[in-house]
């Protein structure tokens, strides 16, 4: 009781904006307009390719508001987005990846990075996710190596090597014979989700499959 009191309080002091187009919304609304509940760039593509993993899903495309609110989210300190961003997820990942894991973990940012930004944001993912599958984060992924930022490298090969080597497994026990869905933001190649998962399972996985917030369109998409 005391929480909902609290909550309308907020809402009368800090009008909720809706965290795709950041119109002032109703509160019963919150967090996302139906406006923009209706225009979500819904991934309809084919799966993104990762190499090492038996398979990746998207559930957006990286485009439009949702891009722009992406973009709050990861560089504006905006992490309470993680929230309604990892309800979608599991809605994409209960669709296509039922029964295919038994484990949940992520892939990380380096330390420096995270002093940088505050947070971890595909960590925040993660963990939403989890809430939501009833599952606990396991770290099973470290990043050993701070690397440029593959949004700043357009080209694949560029990624590739900009990723290779950069992650180790914290403790190959936990790792052995396990079926891990790996989490991430944002898939343009597949470089660091194919890094993430060679190293998992060259450390026994069994298996791996990926899921992202959102992936680029393709070339023959657009």
């Amino acid at each position: 009781m005391l929480k909902k009191v609290f909550e309308a309080l907020l809402d009368l002091i800090y009008p909720p904006r809706c965290i795709i187009c950041q119109r002032f919304i109703e509160p019963k609304e919150k967090p996302v307009c139906r406006a923009c509940l209706d225009l979500l760039p819904d991934y309809e593509g084919a799966d993104p390719q990762v190499k090492y993993a038996q398979r990746c899903v998207a559930t957006f495309f990286y485009e439009k508001d949702l891009r722009e609110a992406f973009l709050r989210y990861k560089f504006q300190n905006h992490d309470f987005y993680a929230d309604q961003f990892g309800k979608w997820m599991c809605v994409t990942i209960r669709d296509k990846l039922e029964g295919r894991y038994d484990c949940i973990t992520y892939a990380p940012v380096s330390r420096q990075r995270l002093r940088e930004r505050g947070f971890d944001q595909s960590e925040c993912l993660c963990m939403a996710i989890a809430r939501e599958l009833g599952l606990p984060v396991e770290r099973l992924l470290q990043k050993t190596r701070h690397t440029k930022r593959q949004s700043e490298l357009n080209d694949a090969s560029m990624r590739a090597a900009n990723a290779s080597g950069a992650y180790s497994v914290v403790d190959p026990a936990k790792v052995a014979g396990r079926r891990i869905l790996l989490i991430d933001d944002i898939v343009t190649t597949g470089a660091t989700l194919a890094e993430c998962s060679r190293v998992l399972r060259t450390a026994g996985a069994e298996s791996v499959v990926c899921a992202v917030l959102a992936a680029a369109r393709s070339d023959k998409e657009r």
